[in-house]
């Protein structure tokens, strides 16, 4: 860390750390160590999320012999809370494997610029970009698991023919018999 970078944010990995805020951790280049209350220690690669939880110890570093690159952003509010209240987000889930993201990086790098420059309402612009990143998130955890896989190719066809039943000619019976 940077020399002005505040106490409570400083930690040695064997100690422990405790945030009253999220933060989500995007590690570019590298591997290394993850750990929290709610998970055993885990791996991270480079194209790796980590959210943290308020209220939540965690630990994590990197490998000694890689490093790592690392972008992060702390923040917290009722947009959040409401996503983890859905369970969008949980502390049992923490690690998002969503690869190299031009998209993060960029919103990365426009935070930074932004709090930098500390222009008249920046936060409200870090804030979308806060949402736009769980959202991308969320989304690439949702259809990687799809991605090049016979159940996605199901799935493009069963919302092909579900638009092209626009009249409700075909039941669901109906529509499922076709996909075999």
């Amino acid at each position: 860390p940077l020399s002005r970078h505040p106490d409570t944010y400083n930690f040695s990995p064997p100690n422990r750390r405790t945030l009253n805020e999220y933060q989500l951790i995007y590690i570019t280049k590298g591997s290394g160590c993850f750990e929290s209350a709610s998970i055993k220690k885990q791996t991270v690669n480079e194209g790796s999320i980590i959210l943290l939880f308020p209220g939540e110890w965690h630990s994590y570093y990197p490998n000694i012999n890689t490093g790592w690159d690392e972008y992060w952003v702390g923040f917290r509010g009722l947009h959040i809370d409401r996503r983890v209240e859905k369970n969008f987000f949980t502390k049992g889930e923490p690690l998002f494997n969503i690869g190299h993201s031009t998209t993060i990086v960029r919103l990365y790098e426009d935070i930074l610029d932004l709090a930098k420059k500390e222009k008249t309402d920046y936060q409200q612009m870090i804030s979308s970009m806060v949402l736009h990143m769980l959202g991308s998130i969320y989304y690439k955890r949702k259809n990687i698991q799809f991605k090049d896989s016979y159940m996605e190719e199901k799935i493009i066809e069963a919302r092909q023919l579900i638009k092209d039943n626009i009249h409700g000619v075909l039941s669901q019976k109906d529509i499922a018999s076709k996909l075999g």
